[in-house]
């Protein structure tokens, strides 16, 4: 899983500057659902069409560029620096509708709802 230092570094060499606040705003739910119990679940809100629109809105067309590196790095598993700006735009389109996907039909896996100890989403986000 990648950090919010790996998608700053990975921005700026693909696009020669970090976009921290791109990538702070697309990862911001990882601080109430932590990846080591529910995995990619803080992805379901925002690393979608939805955030991208937010993003875009926000910082404008060149932190939306940032958002699909975050995506598609996010998506890929792995560093994507090898790869050209170009090359990341032609694959990103399948990484967004992956993501869509997710945001709509998220069903946890078992080791993520035995974490919550019966209680809802919600409730231990905002607890």
């Amino acid at each position: 899983m990648a950090t919010i230092e790996d998608h700053a570094a990975e921005c700026k060499k693909i696009l020669g500057e970090p976009h921290w606040e791109v990538h702070r705003f697309l990862d911001q739910y990882a601080g109430a659902f932590p990846v080591d119990h529910f995995v990619d679940y803080h992805r379901t809100f925002l690393h979608n069409s939805y955030g991208l629109k937010i993003v875009e809105a926000r910082w404008g067309l060149e932190a939306r560029t940032a958002a699909l590196v975050h995506l598609y790095r996010d998506y890929h598993e792995g560093s994507i620096s090898h790869l050209s700006l170009k090359k990341i735009l032609e694959r990103v389109l399948t990484a967004v509708m992956w993501f869509n996907r997710m945001m709509h039909g998220y069903e946890p896996r078992p080791h993520i709802i035995r974490a919550w100890n019966g209680k809802s989403l919600v409730y231990l986000a905002t607890k």
